[in-house]
């Protein structure tokens, strides 16, 4: 009578491993990424939506940049007080700035952002407007300026992705999780977290629904005062979710620190300064390859990202109609992450190991992303336009939006599904110093000069090719740099799985 027991529990591990001892922390932290991503895809397709929608695509690079400057400037302040403070002291202060953020943002700026607003950066563009080296260089920031309430919420927005996502619950997992639970839990905290998103993209879709009715939308409401309300309400609900957070991690902190080693390090204090950790990661062959691996990746999603932008702002909508357009594709993008957590990753990662598992999310990126910037490229001088007619009887822009929402899904559930887990197993080998500053300088700083890089390259390549604000007009430049990153991608990828069999054979040795 025991014996189909066994199986049926057999079988049950195969698609839920863990054990009895590790129920309470698997649960746990698959419930703490599911509220991150909740909370992240709200503020995450919103934060678009005020650009994209009411500005253009075409401000998104100077934006990025701008966040890179915060980010950089964030990380050196973390860095500096982590030679003050432990590392669960440092977590509360993050988090709790970021209450303070959302409830200055709900209750003060957003309320008052007609009075705040700056008309006299308004009357530059009107004096400087008739100037083709202002349009090329310095108009996408003025407009910035004038609209810094959407840019703050911007910036909000791509913190809390690196820092609550990436720097806490990762670093978090890094901290609490052994090398095999990493391997057999990362992938399913993923799929955790495609279940808050899809949850989080429904409900903005019925926030924005309901913010339209409010203003009257379709009585003659603006769309910008619609945006305006979605953003206060978000920053109420951000205030929610930190609290939730900071429960579950007094939680964690108090009950998963349980070896003596997790003791020992939850108490350390790391000790390299800003320039110090700089110099461990440039000495390091391994810590580079990592960063060039994270860069690479924002580099080449990035590249495509604006001009698929770009593509909607000329399909036209309205914010509830781009909420919903995004909704599906995060849906898309969650379905196959499950699916993949589930059926391909922990058999893949099994049979084959961490090499091809890490292998699958640049072929993705390279083979979408080539195809949407061919198609961009066809559709130059509306080459496509009259194919597309007799054929699909769509226009060229609404066709290359469709395999720009394809590769827009594909190429996220290539970084989420494959990238982020693969990415955090190298971050186990390291010691206290590499978890945490290492990760700090390399995840944070390395994904943003990736994305910075990306917006440098729009904004300077635009301006030399005088596109003007068309993003097309330079697309076949974008395809060559955005292969050549490719490349280097894959170079990132071969050493460290090098590197990685070394270890685990010194590991077995030993």
């Amino acid at each position: 009578m025991s014996q189909p027991h066994v199986r049926r529990r057999a079988s049950l591990y195969k698609y839920l491993p863990f054990d009895q001892s590790e129920k309470k922390k698997f649960f746990t932290l698959c419930l703490l990424k599911a509220l991150l991503s909740f909370f992240f895809t709200m503020i995450k397709v919103q934060k678009s939506n005020n650009l994209v929608t009411g500005h253009g695509a075409e401000k998104v690079p100077a934006a990025k940049v701008l966040v890179f400057i915060l980010s950089f400037l964030v990380v050196i302040f973390y860095m500096a007080m982590s030679n003050r403070y432990r590392q669960d002291q440092l977590i509360y202060g993050i988090f709790c700035t970021f209450f303070t953020v959302f409830a200055l943002y709900s209750f003060v700026i957003m309320p008052y952002a007609d009075a705040l607003r700056p008309e006299h950066a308004e009357a530059w563009l009107v004096t400087y407007g008739g100037s083709d080296f202002f349009n090329h260089w310095f108009k996408h920031w003025v407009i910035l300026y004038i609209n810094w309430p959407k840019v703050l919420f911007y910036c909000i927005a791509e913190l809390w992705g690196q820092f609550g996502i990436i720097m806490f619950f990762w670093g978090l997992c890094n901290e609490v999780c052994t090398r095999g639970e990493a391997k057999r839990f990362y992938h399913f905290f993923i799929a955790a977290g495609c279940v808050g998103s899809t949850l989080g993209a429904c409900f903005l879709t019925h926030l924005c629904r309901l913010a339209e009715s409010q203003v009257g939308l379709d009585d003659g409401g603006s769309a910008q005062e619609a945006l305006a309300k979605i953003s206060t309400w978000l920053g109420v609900i951000g205030m929610g979710v930190v609290i939730v957070v900071l429960m579950l991690f007094k939680w964690v902190n108090a009950n998963l620190f349980t070896t003596v080693m997790s003791q020992k390090e939850k108490e350390e204090k790391t000790k390299l300064s800003l320039w110090e950790a700089v110099k461990y990661i440039l000495s390091s062959r391994y810590l580079l390859a990592v960063a060039t691996m994270i860069i690479a990746c924002a580099v080449s999603s990035n590249l495509v990202e604006i001009t698929y932008q770009r593509y909607l702002n000329l399909n036209g909508g309205t914010p509830s109609e781009y909420a919903h357009f995004i909704q599906w594709q995060m849906f898309s993008l969650n379905m196959l992450c499950i699916f993949a957590a589930f059926f391909i990753i922990p058999h893949v990662m099994r049979r084959l190991g961490w090499k091809m598992v890490a292998y699958v999310a640049p072929m993705i990126v390279m083979s979408m992303g080539g195809l949407f910037f061919v198609m961009s490229i066809l559709n130059k001088g509306d080459a496509l336009e009259g194919l597309m007619q007799a054929h699909c009887g769509y226009h060229a822009v609404k066709v290359i939006c469709f395999v720009g929402l394809a590769q827009s899904v594909m190429s996220t559930f290539a970084k989420y599904a494959f990238f982020d887990g693969t990415k955090e197993i190298v971050y186990i080998w390291m010691g206290a110093e590499g978890r945490r500053k290492g990760k700090a300088a390399i995840d944070v700083v390395g994904s943003r000069l990736g994305k910075m890089l990306s917006s440098a390259i729009h904004i300077v390549i635009m301006g030399i090719f005088h596109a003007g604000d068309d993003v097309r007009k330079v697309t076949p430049v974008l395809l060559l740099i955005f292969l050549a990153v490719i490349v280097s991608w894959f170079r990132s990828v071969r050493y460290l799985s090098k590197t990685l069999d070394e270890k685990e054979e010194v590991k077995v040795g030993k």
